[in-house]
């Protein structure tokens, strides 16, 4: 059997979020982040516009996030993907990072902690 190269033009991927609350109390959570799959080039774009500070984390969000679900508000109501949703959401300190990370992660090894992203490569024997 085959590979049946069919892919969509976005995909989905969790985002594991951990804010801080009342008396340094983690917070866990996580949504379904919906991303605008990139072609090659520009992965490759952004791979280097990224690792040059050329493009920043709300550039990444504005321009390859595209829905999410599992999102709520404080009372518990689903919070749709809209422009302003998008501004309450990310104005939460550790929200666009988390998203950015989990986004770059698929273009990007992070080897080490605080030592900046470095382009993924694969080993091909």
């Amino acid at each position: 059997m085959g590979f049946k190269l069919a892919v969509l033009p976005f995909f989905w991927q969790a985002v594991h979020v951990e804010l801080i609350g009342d008396m340094g109390e983690k917070i866990k959570g996580e949504f379904k982040a919906k991303f605008r799959r990139p072609t090659q080039e520009e992965a490759e774009q952004l791979i280097q516009k990224v690792s040059t500070g050329q493009m920043k984390d709300q550039a990444v969000v504005d321009n390859w996030l595209i829905g999410w679900d599992g999102l709520e508000d404080e009372s518990g109501a689903q919070m749709p993907f809209t422009p302003d949703n998008m501004a309450k959401v990310f104005d939460v300190l550790g929200m666009r990072a988390a998203t950015v990370q989990t986004f770059l992660g698929n273009y990007f090894s992070m080897p080490e902690k605080n030592s900046g992203p470095q382009p993924a490569t694969t080993t091909q024997a």
